[in-house]
């Protein structure tokens, strides 16, 4: 009985966790889909999930609704062992959409959200770009702002999609799960680089 009282405390300050980090995310970073090139980051562990599929309908929403000459990165996703690559995969859905293929601009080589970073940096400097709208979730929108260097000469807005209007729908489960996966993400940080590039590496591939 003593060990069910220990179970359910634990999921109380976990459900009160999930929630007090959750509110957080509101407040951490705002939307501000401006006039800048838009970028579309990879979302899921391996092939294209539900997550990356919210990002991919956000963007397209995003680019109907504004200048729709301004340019695309399609970045992350890369399984080269695989022959996987998920900035090929977001460049096709865009293409499908209507994006001119000309305006698309993806990576290949990148396959988490450090080296997203550091691949989208390139890709824009390349191009003389500074500025970008990054389209993706509250959640990696914190950990990037609050917790991980964004490369020099690279300024980020934010196109977030809403959790409740989300296409596909957002679960409280899948919710859970993926403010879980975010400490997860969190913790890593606290190994060193090159063990963490090899343990992504080695599952990623």
């Amino acid at each position: 009985m003593r060990y069910l009282k220990y179970v359910a405390l634990f999921l109380l300050v976990d459900a009160l966790a999930t929630l007090a980090y959750l509110a957080v995310s509101f407040v951490a970073v705002k939307s501000n889909a401006n006039s800048y090139p838009l970028a579309i980051l990879w979302g899921d562990e391996n092939e294209i999930g539900s997550e990356t599929e919210r990002r991919i309908a956000y963007a397209i929403e995003v680019w109907k609704s504004g200048d729709r000459s301004r340019p695309f990165f399609c970045i992350g996703g890369a399984r080269p062992v695989r022959g996987y690559f998920g900035s090929q995969v977001l460049t096709e859905r865009l293409v499908a959409a209507g994006v001119p293929p000309e305006q698309i601009y993806k990576g290949s080589g990148s396959n988490d959200t450090i080296s997203n970073l550091s691949e989208l940096a390139g890709a824009t400097r390349a191009r003389g770009v500074r500025n970008v709208v990054v389209v993706t979730d509250r959640l990696q929108a914190m950990r990037i702002a609050w917790f991980l260097h964004v490369p020099d000469g690279l300024e980020i807005d934010w196109s977030l999609y809403s959790f409740r209007q989300a296409v596909p729908r957002f679960g409280v489960f899948e919710l859970w799960r993926r403010i879980h996966y975010e400490w997860v993400a969190l913790l890593s940080l606290l190994v060193p680089d090159s063990m963490r590039r090899s343990i992504i590496d080695r599952f990623r591939s």
